[in-house]
């Protein structure tokens, strides 16, 4: 059991560290455009991750001598966590390159419908009734976000499709692994090492690395290792200790809100009528997971 459903509600603590996870990732979108332009993604991929260890690798020293060692075993589940979230992401950089943005968007969040019915399947919890009106709320939204409709179904898309499961997967898994073990920097520096090097490998035998190219990114690809990977994914770590995995879930698909919000504000790209209602129902749909944890205040 997680800290926030120990008291029968969710830290307060848990869904702040959880918002500000998905506004690094959403605003990391932006700088892994600019960074598309000038290099192919598994080269991107290998360098936000290799980023990411530069500087996760202090954070998970600092935290293992201030954290209590924990006498439960976590190996199978922190492998677990692993492979799924490089599973996951290796499916959406292939899915990436053969379906459209649109799609994309709207196949990666249904990972906040396959938390929960992964934590129910293979664990036998059943998630409560609100957690799955919440997420079909922000499966619903991000398909408002993304155009309203999925086009040109193909190979790419059912890429995607298993990039959300494998997601979906990596939640719960990195929730158990959390159980019981408690450095969340480490956790997630074990998460990024196969992903620099898978990822490195790729690039190695589709890509062309032009490192002068990459130079002119710099700024970019610093803040898209740094705090939109490393950082991002060690408070999202911090906020599934309080938060349940299928409410991290919801919350996760709240990336797609900021990218378009900072989409909008430093590429000047338009919201349409039904993206921003897209938007404000995948809000709503985080919001009302607040509703048990204010039950349980007013009961005390």
């Amino acid at each position: 059991m997680t800290q926030g459903t120990a008291n029968g509600g969710f830290a307060p603590q848990g869904m702040l560290l959880l918002l500000a996870a998905t506004f690094l990732w959403g605003s990391g979108n932006v700088a892994q455009k600019a960074i598309l332009e000038v290099a192919g993604p598994f080269t991107v991929l290998s360098l936000r991750a290799l980023l990411a260890l530069v500087i996760l690798l202090p954070l998970a020293f600092v935290e293992k001598r201030r954290a209590p060692r924990k006498a439960a075993k976590a190996g199978f589940w922190i492998v677990c966590a692993t492979l799924s979230f490089t599973m996951a992401l290796l499916l959406q950089m292939f899915g990436a390159t053969e379906t459209s943005a649109t799609n994309l968007g709207f196949l990666i969040n249904t990972s906040a419908v396959f938390a929960p019915m992964a934590a129910w399947l293979l664990f036998k919890e059943a998630p409560k009734a609100i957690v799955w009106i919440s997420a079909l709320l922000v499966l619903a939204g991000a398909a408002a976000l993304s155009g309203g409709q999925l086009t040109d179904i193909n190979r790419g898309d059912a890429l995607c499709l298993l990039s959300g499961l494998f997601y979906g997967i990596w939640i719960v898994s990195l929730g158990r692994a959390l159980e019981r073990e408690g450095n969340a920097a480490a956790l997630t520096l074990l998460q990024y090492l196969p992903c620099a090097v898978a990822g490195f490998g790729m690039a190695l035998m589709t890509e062309t690395i032009d490192l002068r190219a990459l130079a002119t990114v710099l700024p970019e690809l610093l803040y898209l290792g740094i705090f939109a990977t490393g950082l991002s994914f060690f408070l999202a770590a911090e906020a599934q200790k309080r938060v349940p995995s299928p409410v991290c879930a919801v919350g996760y698909s709240l990336e797609a809100v900021f990218g378009a919000i900072c989409a909008a504000i430093f590429l000047g790209e338009a919201m349409t009528i039904l993206a921003l209602a897209g938007a404000l129902t995948m809000l709503l749909g985080l919001a009302i997971l607040q509703w048990p944890m204010r039950l349980a205040r007013a009961a005390r």
